[in-house]
């Protein structure tokens, strides 16, 4: 495991954008390049293209900002007005991105919505892999070496991050606000990479807010990341709330440890060998989201244990995985998952005490039933948090 002062470097691979070309069709991104402008903004670097827009670091007067330009079409232009919308409902807060203006450019696409926000750094996914793999070539840690410890960020670190992460939702949720989208891509550090040499450098920010909606409105399309979807999203049941606080447990573990806690993709050439009974019974499609929903199923249920049919059996989709003794279809054999507790002690060589503190607090997070999962304002106290780094 690296420590402290940080050399980090990303590699360039990490730095390239993939796109497909008839995304600058008409009604689609906005084409730009280098030193083109967009009011007083002068475009630096494209950051990344999304599912509805582009990002770029612009620069105004010396001072760096990001844009995010919405596809030039009213589709897409809907979710980044409805970014926008919770932008200026949550107002200023620490850990959640800020917007600081809203501009509009006509290209030879179409007019685009442009957000401009906080010039951010790296997301949480690629400081994770730092934390992972930048070690391997040490003399102490390497791939080859089948005894070496590799976990991920230190855990003071993972905890001053949680805190941050929980302490934006905390201000999320009272002003009414589910993200729906919480998730390692969707989580910024503050500084540049270069600049993180302390745990004291590295600050977090929510972001990507176009899927966010107020907790009385009904969302009308599929939320959320499928790794870190909560099991109520999947059998169909009404959501709050817990959704976030159930992707942040998630996010935790992959913090401490660097792997997805649901990983369904581990057992993909094996997932053919259980069917939902509502979809092919073959799995050569990774978008059979059934077949993967079933699988999340049974993952969770070898990890965190059963489902209660009475919490359960209301949703919309229960009868696809459930019998009606509410047990799961299919008892797929191929699992390797473990209880949290006995991957932490046996797999990542936590002290007991250590990896029984972790474990409860994640606990906490991950309940199976949401009315007992834990709200931001219970785990933002908790014992697990108290030596975080500052």
């Amino acid at each position: 495991m690296i420590t402290e002062p940080y050399d980090f470097k990303l590699d360039e691979e990490e730095e390239e954008h993939t796109f497909n070309e008839h995304e600058f069709d008409k009604g689609g991104l906005c084409p730009l390049e280098t030193d083109d402008t967009i009011k007083s903004y002068t475009m630096i670097k494209l950051l990344g293209i999304g599912s509805y827009s582009s990002v770029w670091r612009a620069k105004k007067n010396n001072d760096l900002y990001a844009i995010k330009i919405s596809k030039a079409n009213k589709d897409d232009e809907t979710v980044g007005n409805n970014e926008i919308k919770i932008l200026r409902r949550l107002g200023n807060h620490n850990n959640i991105l800020q917007l600081k203006e809203v501009l509009y450019h006509k290209s030879k696409n179409g007019k685009h919505m442009c957000a401009v926000v906080d010039n951010l750094g790296c997301d949480l996914h690629v400081l994770k892999r730092l934390f992972k793999y930048s070690d391997y070539n040490s003399d102490n840690e390497s791939e080859e070496n089948e005894n070496a410890l590799v976990r991920c960020m230190p855990m003071d670190l993972s905890k001053k991050i949680t805190y941050q992460i929980l302490d934006g939702l905390k201000h999320m949720h009272t002003k009414g606000i589910i993200h729906t989208d919480i998730k390692l891509e969707n989580i910024l550090v503050e500084k540049n990479i270069e600049d993180i040499k302390n745990n004291k450098d590295i600050n977090i920010k929510l972001c990507d807010f176009g899927t966010s909606h107020p907790t009385t409105s009904k969302c009308n399309y599929s939320v959320g990341t499928i790794d870190y979807t909560a099991p109520e999203c999947i059998l169909g049941l009404p959501y709050g709330k817990g959704i976030d606080i159930w992707a942040v447990g998630c996010i935790v573990f992959e913090l401490v440890t660097g792997i997805c806690l649901f990983d369904y993709r581990r057992y993909y050439d094996d997932a053919s060998d259980c069917s939902s009974g509502y979809s092919s019974s073959e799995f050569d499609d990774e978008n059979d989201k059934t077949q993967i929903e079933f699988l999340l199923l049974c993952l969770m249920k070898v990890i965190l244990g059963g489902f209660p049919a009475k919490v359960f059996k209301k949703g919309k989709y229960y009868e696809n995985y459930f019998d009606y003794k509410g047990r799961l279809r299919f008892k797929p054999t191929f699992l390797e998952e473990d209880e949290i507790i006995n991957v932490l002690i046996n797999e990542f060589k936590f002290e007991n005490q250590d990896a029984a503190e972790l474990n409860d607090f994640l606990l906490k997070l991950l309940c199976i039933d949401p009315s007992h999962r834990a709200c931001c304002n219970t785990l933002l106290s908790d014992k697990w948090l108290e030596n975080r780094s500052k």
